[in-house]
């Protein structure tokens, strides 16, 4: 492929864009087609040009809340069936590293327009994760995000704070289609989060016992969180633990632990606490805390979740078992010796209280 015939592509690539625009169904249907076959064709060239897929990729980003949307029109099937067609499409061939490599420039310096372009494909995907969405739109975003979690686990974990919560939220859902893809979605982006304490024997490819736990315990009942705590407890970590890691664990089983309450749930949470600890003290740089101190919202920003530092804090006041709200003070004093500096920025009120004695 010339240059000049990329450049028209591209200009055609554009023109056909500007259609998604249009109020007429089957002006919108013909340019998802047509964008699917400029995308299959640019991609399936083998000469120098084939980096261009990259360019016409990042020109079709910003239009994935449109496509999503078009996905949930139940009562036009031929257009809500183009723009998944062209939705999985892209995911296929969207290119996970520079196709042009120069010998003279690093690897990673090369790879960084497609890192940077993943992860904007996953930050636009979350708006069809919207209370609003349809549920094809839903099923659609969760099958997308899955994808690129397999196909390019490095894109997800410098993503996987922003996308995890979003995802659990709907492993609640009443649609069992749809619970049940939220949990292969959040499966996806477990196995991509890089810390092999949690992944275990997993490999990164197939869940193992301990992630299966983990997203068992997301939207099950008082035992399957139960389970899922007992699990991460038996885990050792001797890995670094860093903010991808801690967001998996957070918004998974470790705020649902906390959030128990009720006859014979001291134990729990007081399990959940330790687990606290035992990771702070495996946390080389405070910055990669950031996780414990934030609150977690759905894609709406309606439903919101306290954080684990407000969670352990609030469980120290109302626990009635002695033991375990020591164990409780003793993670919330841990804390402020380890990552006194992001307690300050996020929770500044809670710097003016005496530290628990441990």
């Amino acid at each position: 492929m010339t240059t000049e015939t990329m450049s028209k592509t591209i200009q055609e690539f554009s023109t056909t864009i500007a259609n998604l625009k249009e109020p007429d169904v089957e002006v919108q249907i013909a340019a998802l087609q047509q964008l699917e076959t400029l995308l299959k064709d640019t991609s399936s060239t083998e000469s120098d040009e084939s980096k261009n897929l990259l360019a016409i990729s990042l020109m079709l980003i910003p239009e994935i809340p449109k496509i999503l949307e078009f996905a949930g029109a139940s009562k036009q099937k031929k257009l809500s069936e183009a723009a998944e067609s062209l939705i999985m499409s892209f995911v296929e061939v969207f290119p996970t590293a520079n196709p042009n490599p120069n010998p003279d420039i690093s690897k990673e310096d090369q790879d960084s327009d497609s890192l940077y372009s993943g992860c904007y494909i996953l930050r636009q995907s979350l708006a069809g994760l919207s209370q609003k969405s349809k549920p094809a739109t839903k099923d659609l975003t969760l099958r997308l995000i899955e994808q690129i979690a397999t196909r390019c686990k490095e894109y997800v974990s410098t993503e996987i704070a922003n996308l995890i919560q979003p995802v659990v939220y709907f492993t609640s859902d009443p649609s069992p289609s749809l619970r049940n893809q939220a949990k292969a979605t959040l499966c996806a982006l477990i196995l991509a989060c890089g810390n092999k304490d949690i992944l275990g024997n997993s490999n990164g490819n197939s869940p193992s016992s301990f992630v299966t736990a983990v997203v068992n315990s997301c939207g099950g009942s008082k035992d399957k969180i139960k389970s899922g705590v007992e699990t991460l407890a038996s885990c050792v970590f001797v890995q670094n633990v860093e903010a991808p890691h801690l967001a998996v664990l957070t918004n998974t089983v470790l705020r649902r632990g906390l959030s128990l309450s009720g006859a014979n749930t001291d134990d729990i949470v007081g399990m959940c606490c330790a687990i606290v600890r035992n990771m702070c003290e495996v946390i080389d740089d405070p910055r990669e805390g950031v996780p414990l101190f934030t609150s977690s919202k759905d894609s709406s920003d309606k439903n919101t979740s306290p954080s684990i530092y407000t969670l352990v804090k609030k469980r120290c006041d109302d626990l009635s078992n002695p033991n375990t709200r020591e164990i409780a003070e003793c993670t919330l004093t841990g804390w402020c010796s380890v990552c006194e500096i992001l307690i300050f920025e996020t929770h500044p009120e809670s710097m003016l209280l005496e530290p628990f004695p441990c």
